[in-house]
């Protein structure tokens, strides 16, 4: 109610609910609770308390292969068709880098890591990568854009119609179901990946499975919103924190929390400026920080 009440223009103009405030929260809510998820997906999956889209460098290659196809579309389709369908090949080419990362430290995680700090290593220098490269880029396609571009990077919720919203939260949410249908296994991985192999668990065939559903819930959040930070982080150990350690319960309360998480940060960028939007990512951050190193000190997971 606060996401559709907070901002400039009167809810009662049809066009603003229809146009803005509908669309936006719709976003809002499938967005962040699919960064919750995904968080969850990679914590377990590499058993890493630390890993996450935006640590593992998934996020940036998302918005790099995002970047790609605009630069690509804009000399190949027209305006008119870029915006009925840019998102979804945005998503398409995001998705396509995104599993590209997961699927090559993956396999330098079987071969070649000796601990998981060079996981995260390896995630925060090909993130650094992949962020140069979407700048350069950005600059090289329209200098003039660099602006919104930029806001867009930093995390900020793209336009989209009604139904293409609601197709989103539909897609994101019927992902999310399928990565709860793996809470045993998830446990499993979580708790001890030497005891889950020697109970017949295929460990790699799984986190095949984990990483795929991972980079795919990413690839359309950071199609839609760009990079945010955080979320995936935050909420798996603000609800660890407070109890919930069965992914059973995990994936579901992780949902609703990191939808309620971003849209509280929304509601938040609106009402410190109505007419000049502040991305969302800027919010989550000033926010998300302090309440992380609170949990950090009070509950010391």
């Amino acid at each position: 109610l606060l996401s559709f009440f907070i901002g400039s223009a009167s809810i009662f103009d049809d066009h603003v609910f229809l146009i803005l405030r509908a669309p936006r929260t719709l976003i809002a809510i499938a967005v962040g609770g699919a960064l919750a998820v995904s968080g969850l997906l990679m914590q377990a999956g590499f058993s890493n308390a630390l890993a996450d889209p935006f640590t593992t460098g998934v996020a940036s290659a998302a918005a790099f292969g995002a970047v790609c196809f605009t630069a690509l579309g804009s000399k190949i389709f027209t305006e008119q068709q870029l915006s009925l369908f840019g998102f979804w090949g945005a998503s398409i080419f995001a998705f396509i880098f995104s599993l590209a990362i997961l699927f090559c430290i993956t396999r330098f995680l079987h071969r070649h890591f000796q601990s998981k700090i060079e996981i995260l290593l390896m995630g925060l220098m090909l993130g650094l990568f992949f962020s140069s490269l979407t700048t350069l880029l950005l600059l090289l396609i329209d200098p003039a854009q660099w602006g919104s571009a930029l806001t867009w990077t930093m995390g900020s919720i793209r336009l989209l119609t009604v139904e293409s919203a609601l197709l989103l939260l539909v897609l994101l949410s019927f992902l999310s179901c399928i990565v709860w249908m793996y809470w045993k296994p998830l446990d499993m991985v979580s708790v001890n990946e030497l005891a889950a192999q020697s109970a017949g668990l295929d460990l790699v065939y799984f986190q095949k499975k984990f990483f795929t559903l991972a980079a795919l819930l990413t690839a359309l959040c950071v199609s839609c919103t760009g990079i945010i930070g955080f979320i995936g982080l935050l909420v798996p150990h603000f609800l660890k924190a407070f109890g919930y350690r069965s992914h059973r319960r995990l994936i579901p309360m992780a949902f609703v929390t990191g939808a309620t998480v971003f849209l509280i940060a929304d509601a938040v960028s609106r009402f410190i400026s109505p007419t000049h939007e502040i991305p969302v990512g800027v919010i989550l951050s000033l926010l998300g920080a302090p309440i992380f190193l609170v949990i950090l000190f009070l509950f010391r997971f």
